[in-house]
């Protein structure tokens, strides 16, 4: 059989996240899990040109904020 040793979670902010976070947790602790990567899907980037001639760093703060929201979730 083959052994898992790395699992990916894929987190899209949805109230399942916390219930993926704590399988993999759960797999950690009882497989020999040697990494856990998680991923975040983002639906919908597309902001109109106007909003972003405005605003040219609003795609990026929003994934920088979804990203510190996983970090903690995560921990």
């Amino acid at each position: 059989m083959y052994a898992l040793k790395k699992i990916l979670v894929g987190l899209d902010g949805t109230k399942i996240d916390a219930d993926l976070i704590q399988f993999a947790n759960y797999m950690v602790r009882t497989a020999d899990i040697e990494k856990v990567v998680f991923v975040n899907f983002i639906k919908n980037l597309q902001v109109p040109a106007e909003v972003l001639k405005e605003f040219p760093d609003l795609v990026e703060k929003a994934v920088s904020e979804r990203k510190a929201a996983v970090i903690e979730q995560v921990e």
